[in-house]
């Protein structure tokens, strides 16, 4: 019957998206008996998905993509490489930061039909590519197939060529690349736009911050000159959170609301008891609570609650990460316990999923200043004897990134696991302080790692070597 409903609607849909695909000039019409002998043809078809809005859930658009049955392409034959970067969700975390703390301009743009405005599909060694007329599509004559001339979804280098598309005019805008992401742009302020801008693209959503709210309507306006966009204004929702905007109080709050909630009532954990922590005190998981025979819907049902707290770490969550990290390590072979760990951290979430990071216009002491925490346990996996660490790093107030995750090594005391755990958050410090120097923030001073271990602390300021550390590499110091 619903199917039946939006009958209308998706042929509709289907109408714009060839007659569009048409427009921009992505297809040649040849017959079949014409192509040459390494030419290579691929079916197609449409893939229909019905959008909703991440704040309220109500359906927003009906969307239909013409696919290229893509899989059956080989690399080296049909493409030479499919990889297209995308940043790191630190980023968005910093840009929010940055517009609560400097009172940015924060706007979203999505590229329409994104991948077919990438520049010509290259010929691939193997000849040239064609696709079959997608079903329902009718042709006067048979034998009729279309030669790609942009990338379609489903090919597996169009991400890519979109990316250099996007860089290649990103470039010529005077906009360059950031720290360590290829995904993401800055340019200085002065010139054509006065002001600095910079500009985040994850595929085909963009994020766009600037303080002076002309310098950010036309760069927007030289964007869409050059591609077919969606200019979504002062974002509300990136990559599934919800962005709530205060410019009186200067802060922004960034949660999922949302996402969570669905996610609780998809495992049936929806008004369930709250609890205070993620895991009960003290749990440690064991491959010895593991099945020797693992039962199929409870592994499925596993996985999927995982996946889903997966998201919520890497977002907006990392009181969960430690939790996390004890449950991913038993995708393969979980047991009863480990799926009672697994719905503890549901009820967990339960208490706090309306729960979020607000970053606030701190005064000028302490404002875009970045400081974190580190601390390790030590040996407390039961399998490895490996340590675990965790550091958090803050700007503006809230935790801007985060990690808890078993160490590489097995280390013979609690003040060499502290060591490493330093290290891995040095390593998460150089890489943040190159962000926040390619927005304009430079850290003109060091960054203060706050590290409870005496031990630890010592061996950072005095790197000599005694029978109880002489096999750690001490030469590079903690920052502190």
């Amino acid at each position: 019957m619903q199917q039946q409903r939006f009958k209308d609607f998706w042929l509709d849909t289907e109408k714009t998206e060839w007659n569009g695909l048409w427009e921009r000039g992505c297809f040649k019409k040849w017959r079949r008996c014409d192509l040459l002998p390494n030419d290579r043809v691929f079916g197609s078809r449409y893939h229909y998905k019905i959008k909703h809005c991440h704040v309220t859930g109500r359906i927003t658009k009906f969307k239909v993509r013409l696919v290229c049955q893509g899989h059956r392409m080989k690399e080296g034959l049909d493409y030479q490489d499919a990889f297209a970067p995308v940043p790191h969700t630190t980023v968005g975390r910093l840009l929010m930061s940055m517009a609560a703390a400097e009172n940015l301009h924060l706007h979203s743009v999505d590229l329409t039909q994104a991948f077919i405005q990438a520049e010509r599909i290259p010929e691939g060694p193997n000849g040239r590519v064609f696709i079959t007329p997608p079903p329902g599509c009718e042709e006067d004559e048979e034998g009729v197939v279309y030669e790609m001339l942009r990338p379609l979804y489903g090919v597996p280098s169009s991400a890519r060529m979109l990316h250099l598309t996007v860089a290649k005019w990103m470039k010529e805008q005077g906009l360059r690349r950031l720290g360590f992401e290829d995904s993401v742009w800055s340019r200085p302020a002065g010139g054509r736009y006065g002001a600095r801008i910079t500009v985040s693209a994850h595929i085909d959503d963009l994020l766009i911050a600037c303080a002076d709210k002309g310098a950010l309507e036309l760069f927007k306006r030289d964007l869409l000159k050059r591609f077919d966009c969606t200019d979504e204004g002062e974002v509300v929702q990136y990559l599934g959170c919800e962005v709530i905007f205060d410019p009186e109080g200067g802060k922004v709050t960034l949660r999922q609301k949302v996402y969570a909630e669905r996610v609780l009532r998809a495992y049936g954990m929806w008004g369930c008891a709250p609890v205070k922590t993620p895991l009960e005190p003290g749990t440690r998981l064991s491959k010895a609570d593991s099945p020797k025979q693992v039962d199929p819907v409870l592994q499925r049902r596993y996985q999927g609650m995982v996946g889903h707290i997966s998201f919520l770490v890497s977002c907006t969550s990392p009181n969960l990460a430690f939790a996390y990290a004890e449950l991913s390590k038993f995708i393969a072979y979980p047991g009863v316990k480990h799926m009672r760990a697994a719905e503890r951290v549901l009820q967990y979430v339960m208490g706090t999923y309306d729960k979020g990071l607000t970053y606030r216009r701190l005064d000028e002491r302490r404002r875009n200043r970045l400081e974190g925490w580190v601390d390790s346990d030590f040996a407390s996996d039961p399998d490895t004897r490996k340590s675990v660490t965790g550091y958090v790093m803050s700007l503006n107030g809230a935790p801007l990134s985060w990690r808890a995750k078993r160490q590489g090594c097995v280390t013979l005391s609690s003040s060499e696991a502290e060591f490493v755990a330093a290290s891995q958050c040095a390593v998460e410090v150089v890489y943040l302080r190159a962000l926040l120097e390619g927005v304009g923030l430079r850290q003109d001073g060091p960054t203060h790692v706050w590290e409870d271990n005496a031990v630890c602390i010592m061996m950072s300021d005095n790197p000599v070597n005694r029978e109880r550390s002489r096999h750690i590499d001490t030469r590079i110091h903690c920052v502190r």
